[in-house]
């Protein structure tokens, strides 16, 4: 048996559920965990779900969603096995608490994905991430204001 984790991003319509859990059937696969919802100012639907099945190879579980899915406008769907730790970077401000509860979760193996490296704009966590043996970057913001970064974009 093989886990998969499923995940879509598409345009929001009736029906959806209903053609992924059939693709899903179709190589008798069960459904061992689902989250969705839809997004009413994108008019996108989001899922993410995890799935067992004889089924080995990813890009078979994928063809068979995104054939009962049909013509729908499909802006991502990703399939993975369960055991396949996808990369994480982890952007960090100065503030410790969201990152010192992301450490613990993937120290403990409640959060599988692997870290190569945090990146900050402020060194004040670069002990605590070299001291679970991974590396960080510190890049320093401009001494400009935020009002005049190009990242924030023109002012009305």
């Amino acid at each position: 048996m093989t886990t998969h984790i499923l995940t879509l991003i598409c345009a929001d319509r009736p029906g959806l559920i209903h053609d992924v859990t059939a693709g899903i059937l179709d190589i008798d696969g069960n459904i061992v965990e689902n989250a969705q919802f839809a997004d009413p100012a994108t008019a996108l639907f989001c899922m993410r779900t995890v799935v067992d099945t004889e089924v080995t190879d990813a890009d078979a579980v994928a063809t068979a969603v995104r054939h009962r899915l049909g013509d729908t406008d499909i802006q991502r769907l990703h399939v993975r096995p369960a055991d396949v730790r996808p990369r994480t970077m982890i952007m960090v401000s100065r503030a410790d608490h969201c990152l010192v509860d992301l450490l613990y979760r993937w120290r403990n193996d409640l959060l599988p994905i692997d870290i190569p490296v945090v990146v900050s704009n402020h060194a004040d966590l670069g002990d605590l991430v070299r001291s679970h043996g991974i590396e960080f970057v510190h890049i320093p913001r401009r001494h400009q204001s935020r009002r005049g970064s190009p990242a924030a974009g023109p002012r009305p």
